[in-house]
């Protein structure tokens, strides 16, 4: 019996109730590949470790494509990863550390720049999120670290070698620079 798209072949239906096993076992594997290749993501049950996820997974671009092109599983995956940063302790430093936007037209003015903080540190070779988290979230630090980066910062801007390959754009002298000015720029701890 011919089928609806004018090829005159079998139906998927009529191949399943036909006496022809073949094509019963054709028909019988095409129906069940799709659900056996799909496999559902494992999400992470902490908010920094799903912001780390949903940040791996939109740098991937074969990822972000399908995400773009409609994929339910994907979009399904994103809002999960969502919803695990949204119940975080601070969700509003999870958030922007995995680049997530509002779902309001506007968006406020302290998330994106927290995101753009995020990214900036990035950029400049800081990949450990818990230094992120600590500058988004304005952790202090103690007066010995403060004082240490103090003098480490010092030291190095005397030594001439540093100061070229730091003002040559030297990736490590950049990113060493980077932590120490986190640093010292951040709050102090009070001593108790």
């Amino acid at each position: 019996m011919p089928d609806n798209s004018g090829t005159g072949g079998a139906t998927l239906g009529e191949m399943l109730h036909s006496g022809d096993h073949a094509a019963a076992a054709a028909a019988a594997a095409a129906i069940s590949q799709p659900a056996a290749a799909r496999v559902a993501p494992v999400i992470p049950s902490e908010a920094s470790a799903a912001a780390a996820r949903l940040n791996e997974l939109k740098s991937t671009p074969e990822w972000r494509d399908q995400l773009l092109d409609g994929s339910p599983s994907h979009l399904k995956e994103m809002r999960d990863l969502q919803a695990v940063i949204s119940r975080g302790a601070n969700p509003e430093v999870d958030k922007a550390i995995a680049g997530v936007l509002d779902a309001a037209p506007f968006q406020t003015t302290k998330r994106m720049t927290m995101i753009g903080t995020a990214e900036h540190l990035r950029a400049s070779g800081i990949g450990d999120t818990g230094v992120i988290r600590q500058v988004l979230a304005g952790e202090p630090v103690t007066p010995e670290e403060h004082a240490t980066a103090t003098e480490t910062k010092a030291r190095l801007m005397n030594d001439q070698d540093f100061v070229k390959r730091y003002t040559a754009g030297d990736g490590e002298a950049k990113r060493q620079m980077t932590l120490l000015n986190i640093v010292i720029s951040s709050p102090k701890k009070s001593a108790a």
